[in-house]
C-alpha cells in the first residue's frame, strides 16, 4: 500500500513540476536562468 501512495505521490508532483515549469520553457530559460526566476518568484510570494 504504501508503495502504491509514494507513486502516486511522485506522478502527482511530476506533474505540478511540469506544469509550473511549462511557461520557463516555453522561455527558453537554462536551468541556471529557471533557478534565478524561480527563487525570485518564491521571494516575491512571501512578501505579499
Amino acid at each position: 500500500m504504501a508503495e502504491l501512495l509514494e507513486e502516486c505521490l511522485d506522478r502527482v508532483l511530476r506533474g505540478e513540476r511540469g506544469y509550473r515549469l511549462a511557461p520557463l520553457r516555453d522561455l527558453d530559460a537554462t536551468p541556471d536562468q529557471q533557478v534565478a526566476l524561480i527563487a525570485a518568484l518564491s521571494v516575491l510570494q512571501r512578501e505579499r
